[in-house]
């Protein structure tokens, strides 16, 4: 049995100025996940919470997604070099 929880964020806006979401959401995936899944679920997941980043460990390696990440450029960077963490806005 899962609860929903509904925000409203109508006072994140001013007249006339968008303020974007700072925030950043800790997630965990479980065992076995792919990075390319992983990375494309944390995408989802940024634009619909409409947050800054979605952050995890994945195998060691910190990685933080934003809405607007390029799954398949981020997939790459990952297969090229992971020990350094991702970060892709």
């Amino acid at each position: 049995m899962s609860e929903q929880i509904t925000v409203d964020l109508s006072d994140m806006y001013i007249e006339g100025i968008e303020m974007r979401s700072k925030m950043q959401i800790k997630v965990d995936f479980l065992a076995g996940t792919k990075i390319e899944d992983a990375i494309a679920e944390a995408k989802i997941m940024a634009e619909k919470l409409d947050v800054a980043y979605i952050t995890f460990d994945f195998n060691g390696t910190n990685v933080s997604i934003g809405r607007n990440c390029d799954v398949e450029e981020t997939v790459r960077l990952w297969d090229k070099d992971r020990k350094y963490g991702i970060c892709a806005p």
